[in-house]
């Protein structure tokens, strides 16, 4: 168990209706149970960056595939926040360039 693990618990509360056609991306909903209050967060994963993990994970882009990698991105890239005590916004965007610069989080996802 990390640290982060310890004293946080990431909740996956569901996907959200909408955000592809407004803002190109798919949108999970999150809350981060943790000391003091906890904090309502939604996770946007672009479609390029859901195109560049389709790609990298070698799997097919369909909306259920789309709803499950944006939730797993979610949960990777909080808990990496947490673990380096990094500030989280209300609103995480992951893109490509995300992506790129953090190979870990693709391994991470890769890894299951």
């Amino acid at each position: 168990m990390t640290q982060a693990e310890a004293e946080y618990r990431i909740v996956y509360e569901g996907p959200s209706e909408g955000a592809e056609a407004i803002m190109g991306a798919t949108l999970a909903n999150f809350i981060i149970e943790g000391p003091g209050a906890d904090k309502e967060c939604g996770v946007m994963l672009n479609d390029p960056g859901a195109a560049y993990l389709a790609e990298r994970l070698g799997v097919e882009q369909t909306p259920e595939w789309r709803e499950q990698i944006t939730k797993r991105v979610g949960e990777v890239v909080l808990d990496a926040a947490l673990q380096q005590k990094r500030h989280i916004d209300s609103v995480v965007f992951v893109s490509r360039a995300i992506l790129e610069a953090h190979p870990e989080y693709v391994e991470a996802l890769r890894a299951g």
